[in-house]
């Protein structure tokens, strides 16, 4: 799988990294776009939230965020 990082020591060597590779890049951008937009909460959730509630992310795209 190109572009998602995988594990580099011990026994998960060349695995999947889930929090490096998918979950940490959705939450860096979230906190970007909110900053951006003078959002200051403080979790992702609730980023989200207001990011759709100010039509900055599309309502069908931010609840499969907020799912995932």
């Amino acid at each position: 799988m190109e572009g998602l990082r995988k594990g580099g020591n011990g026994e998960h060597k060349g695995e999947l990294d889930l929090k490096k590779g998918g979950i940490f890049p959705i939450t860096y951008e979230v906190r970007c776009l909110s900053l951006f937009n003078g959002i200051l909460k403080r979790n992702t959730y609730d980023r989200t939230r207001v990011l759709m509630e100010r039509g900055i992310l599309e309502k069908n795209f931010g609840r499969d965020l907020l799912e995932a």
